[in-house]
C-alpha cells in the first residue's frame, strides 16, 4: 500500500518553521489501519493561517497548528474532516475559525479544551476541614504562584450526595513554602495524601466559531470531566458562536456535557446547536460571572439544554464532575428553544467549601421556547444543598405536560420575578401550576403576566393556577395580569398548596378569568395554618368564583383585605381567619350568596366596610356565633348578624331592627333609623409600601414589581411581619371546595 498524500494547507507560506509532525496513533491509526496505509509523517507549515485537514491528519499536527497561532490576531482557520486521539488544545489569545469543518474527539477525552485546563503540577497533599492551609508531598510553589488554582479532590462540598464529594477549589492567597499555601476556600473534609493539581496562569480571550463538533467521550456513568465534549476552565474573555455539538453515544453514558465552563469571566456565546448530546448542553460551574447567551438550540439533549450549577457533581456516587465550585452572578440568557429536551434552563446554586451558601443572582432569561421531556423548561431547583435563587425568568412558552413552565422550588428564593408565561392551547393544563414556587423563604416574588390558553381539565381534576405557592415565609408577593380568556373548567389566579404559608404582603391586579369555576385567591385543604398580613386585589373581573377563597382554616392572624375595583364573580370573600375587609368601586350583578362569608369559627372578629359597591344579595353571612361587623349603605344585610361599632350605618334587611339604612347608637345599643345617603367613609389604611418596577430581559439586575395597568391602585395597608412561632390551635378545615392539586417531587 502507498503511504497517504502529505496534508496541503490552503494558504502555505514560505517560511522556515516548516515542521514535520509524526501522526499519532489511537482513532487515526485505526483508520488507516483500515485503509491498509501506515501512519506517516505529514509536512505542515505552523505559520499558515488555515489548515485543511482529513481523518488521518494527526492530532499533534492540528495542535502544532494551533500552538503556532497569529501573534496579531491569533486567527486560525480549521476546514476539513478531523479525527482526533486526543483533545485540541487552545491557548489564551486564540481564534479558532472552524466554519465547515467537522471534528470528532478521542474516544475517551474531550473533543477540546483550553491550556489551562490542565494541570501544570501533579502531586499529593495533606489538608484538614476548615483550614485554608494545603501542604504537599513535595515542593511545587514558588512565590510567583499567588493567584494561581489549585484543586485537592474529594476535600470540596458534599452538599448533595456524600458520596460523590467536589474538591477543595480555590486561588492562593499566600505561598508560605514550597510545600505549603493558603487558599481563598476552607477544605470541607481532612484528607492525607489526596490528589491535589496545581494550574498554569488563567487563560485570557479564546474565541471558537464555527464547525460540527462530536463528543466521543463515553463515560460509562463515571462522570470524569474528560467526558465533556469542549472543556473550558480558568479563562476570562471567551467567545463561541455558530458552531453545532454531538455526541455518538447513549443518553447519559455517552459523554457529559458538551459544553462545559466553569471559573470563567465575560463570556459570549451565541447561535450555538446541541443536537443528541449525552447529557447538558451548555453548562456553567462556578465561580462565573457576566456571561451573555443567546439562540441557544437543542435537539433531544440528554439532560439540560442550558445549566448553571454552583456547585456540581451530585448526581451519582463517585462522580467527578465538582472539580471547581463558587458563586455565579451577572447573566443574562436570550433565547433557549429546545425540541424533546429533558429541560430548556437548568439553574441550581448549593453549599460551598466548609458549607458556604452558594448563590446563583442577577440572572435574566428571556424567550423559552420548545417542548421538555424530563421536567418544567425552566427549573430552579436543590441539587448540591440548597439553592439560593434571585433573578428574572421571562418570555417562556415552552412546555412540559402537566408540569410548571416555570418551576422555583428551591430553599431560598431571593428577588425572584417571572413574566410573560403563557400556557397554550394544545396542551393538557398543568397540575401543579403554570408558574410554582416552593421553599423555604423567599424574599419578594413577583409574576407579572400569565396566560392560560388551554380548555383541558388537570389530569388530576383539579382546578388549574397560574402560580401556586409553597413557599414557608414570603416577604411579599405580587402578581398581575394574569388572565383565562377561554371556558376552562376550573382556574384559579394564585393557589396555596402546602400548610403554614405566611405573607407578609400579598398584591393582585387586573386579574381577568372567563373560566367556568375558580377563585382569584384559594387555598384548599392543603393550605391548612396560612397566613397573611395584607392582600390588596386591584381591578379584578371573573365570570364566577371569588377573590378570597378559602376551604382551610388558617392561624388568628387578622388579614387587612382590600378589594379595590371588581366586576363579575360570586363572592368577594369565603373567610376561615380573621380579617378586616374593605371594597369599593365593585359591582356583582349576579351574585346568589353573600358577599363575605364567614365559613368557620375561625374567621372571627372580621370587620367590613363599602363604598361604591352594588350586588343585590347580603353583605355577610356566618355559619356560627362568629364576631362581625360592618358599614355599608348599598348592600344589605341582616343587622341581627352583625356586633356593631358605634356609627355603623347599613341597610338592613332582617326583621328584628328597622328596614332600610340603620345606625348603631351605642350608647342606647340598638340599631335607630337614619336618613344617611351614604356609609362613613372606610377606616383609613396605612400608607402602602412603593412597590418596585421589574427588570426587563437583559438587565442583570432584576427588581421585583407589578406593571402598572389602568388607573392607579389606592393605597394598600401595611402591617407587622408575619409571626414565626407557633400559631394558635384553629378549628378543624371543613372542606367546601374541589381539593388542590398536591404538590409533588421536583422534576428533571
Amino acid at each position: 500500500m502507498t503511504s497517504p498524500s502529505p496534508v496541503v494547507p490552503r494558504a502555505v507560506r514560505p517560511s522556515r518553521r516548516n515542521v514535520l509532525v509524526l501522526a499519532a496513533g489511537g482513532a487515526v491509526g485505526a483508520l488507516t489501519a483500515l485503509a491498509g496505509r501506515p501512519d506517516t509523517a505529514v509536512a505542515v507549515d505552523v505559520d499558515a493561517d488555515e489548515l485543511t485537514v482529513t481523518p488521518a491528519t494527526s492530532t499533534a499536527t492540528i495542535n502544532a497548528w494551533l500552538a503556532r497561532r497569529d501573534p496579531t490576531t491569533g486567527v486560525r482557520r480549521l476546514r476539513g474532516t478531523a479525527v482526533l486521539t486526543a483533545p485540541l488544545v487552545v491557548l489564551g489569545g486564540t481564534v479558532l475559525d472552524a466554519t465547515g469543518a467537522s471534528v470528532t474527539g478521542p474516544a475517551r477525552d474531550n473533543v477540546l479544551r483550553n491550556a489551562a485546563a490542565t494541570p501544570a503540577v501533579t502531586t499529593t497533599a495533606t489538608v484538614s476541614a476548615g483550614s485554608t492551609t494545603v501542604t504537599t508531598a513535595r515542593g511545587v510553589f514558588t512565590a510567583a504562584m499567588v493567584g494561581r488554582r489549585v484543586q485537592v479532590l474529594g476535600a470540596g462540598p458534599r452538599g448533595g450526595r456524600v458520596a460523590a464529594p467536589g474538591s477543595m477549589y480555590g486561588r492562593i492567597t499566600a505561598v508560605r513554602s514550597s510545600t505549603t499555601v493558603t487558599l481563598s476556600v476552607p477544605a470541607t473534609t481532612s484528607l492525607t495524601g489526596a490528589t491535589t493539581y496545581v494550574f498554569p496562569p488563567n487563560d485570557a480571550g479564546i474565541t471558537i466559531t464555527g464547525g460540527t463538533w462530536t463528543n466521543r467521550g463515553k463515560n460509562a456513568l463515571s462522570q470524569r470531566t474528560t467526558s465533556h465534549g469542549m472543556l473550558l476552565r480558568r479563562v476570562s474573555g471567551v467567545t463561541l458562536s455558530g458552531f453545532t455539538v454531538r455526541s455518538d453515544g447513549a443518553r447519559q453514558v455517552g459523554g457529559q456535557y458538551a459544553v462545559s465552563l466553569g471559573d470563567v469571566t465575560d463570556v459570549r456565546a451565541t447561535d450555538l446547536t446541541f443536537v443528541r448530546t449525552a447529557s447538558d448542553g451548555i453548562h456553567f460551574q462556578g465561580p462565573a460571572a457576566r456571561i451573555t447567551l443567546q439562540r441557544i438550540t437543542g435537539d433531544h439533549t440528554g439532560d439540560d439544554l442550558v445549566a448553571f450549577t454552583t456547585v456540581d457533581g451530585q448526581s451519582k456516587d463517585g462522580s467527578l464532575l465538582g472539580d471547581c465550585e463558587g458563586d455565579i452572578s451577572d447573566v443574562v440568557v436570550e433565547g433557549v428553544d429546545g425540541t424533546a429536551c429533558h429541560t430548556h434552563l437548568k439553574l441550581t446554586s448549593g453549599t460551598g467549601a466548609a458549607g458556604v451558601q452558594r448563590r446563583l443572582q442577577r440572572f435574566t432569561a428571556s424567550g423559552i421556547s420548545g417542548t421538555a421531556t424530563g421536567g418544567s423548561p425552566v427549573n430552579v431547583v436543590d441539587y448540591a444543598g440548597p439553592t439560593w435563587f434571585s433573578g428574572t425568568i421571562a418570555d417562556v412558552t415552552a412546555t412540559k405536560d402537566n408540569s410548571p413552565m416555570v418551576n422555583c422550588n428551591a430553599v431560598t428564593l431571593g428577588t425572584v420575578v417571572v413574566r410573560d408565561v403563557t400556557w397554550p392551547a394544545a396542551s393538557p393544563a398543568p397540575v401543579r401550576g403554570i408558574v410554582r414556587f416552593a421553599g423555604r423563604t423567599a424574599t419578594s416574588l413577583t409574576v407579572d403576566g400569565v396566560t392560560n390558553r388551554s380548555v383541558r381539565p388537570t389530569s388530576d381534576g383539579g382546578s388549574v393556577a397560574a402560580v401556586t405557592v409553597a413557599v414557608k415565609t414570603i416577604g411579599s408577593l405580587t402578581v398581575s395580569r394574569v388572565a383565562c380568556p377561554v371556558l376552562a373548567p376550573s382556574f384559579d389566579s394564585v393557589q396555596l398548596v402546602t400548610s403554614d404559608v405566611g405573607i407578609t404582603t400579598l398584591r393582585v391586579s387586573d386579574d381577568s378569568s372567563a373560566a367556568r369555576a375558580g377563585n382569584v385567591f384559594s387555598m384548599p385543604a392543603a393550605a391548612a395554618r396560612y397566613r397573611v398580613r395584607s392582600a390588596t386585589f386591584t381591578r379584578i373581573s371573573r365570570s364566577t368564583g371569588s377573590v378570597w377563597a378559602a376551604t382551610a382554616d388558617g392561624t388568628r392572624t387578622t388579614t387587612d383585605l382590600v378589594v379595590d375595583g371588581m366586576t363579575g364573580g360570586r363572592a368577594v370573600a369565603l373567610l376561615r381567619s380573621p380579617a378586616r375587609v374593605v371594597v369599593r368601586n365593585a359591582k356583582q350583578s349576579s351574585a346568589a350568596k353573600a358577599a363575605v362569608r364567614l365559613d368557620s369559627a375561625n374567621a372571627s372578629p372580621v370587620r367590613v366596610t363599602t363604598s361604591a359597591f352594588t350586588r343585590a344579595s347580603p353583605l355577610v353571612s356566618r355559619t356560627a356565633r362568629q364576631s362581625v361587623s360592618a358599614s355599608s349603605t348599598t348592600v344589605g344585610v341582616d343587622a341581627a348578624l352583625l356586633a356593631p361599632r358605634n356609627g355603623d350605618v347599613v341597610r338592613n334587611t332582617g326583621s328584628r331592627w328597622p328596614s332600610g339604612l340603620v345606625r348603631w347608637d351605642a350608647a342606647a345599643r340598638r340599631w335607630v333609623r337614619t336618613t344617611a345617603p351614604t356609609s362613613p367613609a372606610p377606616e383609613p389604611t396605612p400608607k402602602p409600601t412603593p412597590t418596585p418596577t421589574p427588570t426587563r430581559p437583559g438587565t442583570p439586575s432584576p427588581t421585583p414589581t407589578s406593571r402598572p395597568v389602568g388607573p392607579t391602585p389606592a393605597p394598600t395597608p401595611t402591617s407587622a411581619p408575619v409571626p414565626t412561632g407557633t400559631p394558635t390551635p384553629t378549628a378543624t378545615p371543613v372542606p367546601t371546595g374541589t381539593p388542590s392539586p398536591s404538590v409533588g417531587a421536583p422534576t428533571g
